[in-house]
């Protein structure tokens, strides 16, 4: 458990680089940069400490289709303990992540957050950063 906690602490890390105002957001925001399929984020307030986040990209289809988003990250991010973890991804079947502490959930849980590690990774490289996530009218 203690490689699985310094991950979602770095992982809290991560996302206090790519936003780090997030504290402080609450709604519904996106990060555009040209070349990368936007970045949605919904922040929300859980407690004084805790704040719940959805994380996606919008891939464009065809035309007529609306975009796909993926992969749907539920977060929870806890400020006191500074970590970042993942609840669930949604509408995805390459991470399983049902029964997270149980075995073999603990397994699956550290892919998931390596998964999120290397994914916050991604978007830090690729210029999706505050400055380009404006809160949606």
């Amino acid at each position: 458990l203690g490689a699985l906690g310094r991950l979602c602490e770095e992982n809290y890390a991560l996302l206090m680089s790519l936003v780090p105002t997030v504290s402080s957001l609450n709604g519904r925001f996106c990060a555009n940069p040209s070349n990368y399929p936007p970045l949605v984020m919904l922040v929300s307030r859980d407690g004084p400490y805790t704040q719940r986040l959805f994380m996606t990209h919008l891939f464009s289809g065809d035309q007529d289709a609306a975009p796909v988003s993926i992969p749907d990250a539920h977060l929870i991010l806890y400020h006191d303990a500074q970590t970042l973890e993942v609840e669930h991804f949604g509408k995805q079947m390459i991470l399983p992540v049902d029964g997270l502490y149980t075995n073999p959930g603990l397994y699956q849980k550290w892919r998931a957050n390596l998964f999120l590690n290397r994914w916050l990774r991604f978007c830090l490289s690729h210029t999706y950063m505050l400055t380009e996530i404006n809160k949606d009218k």
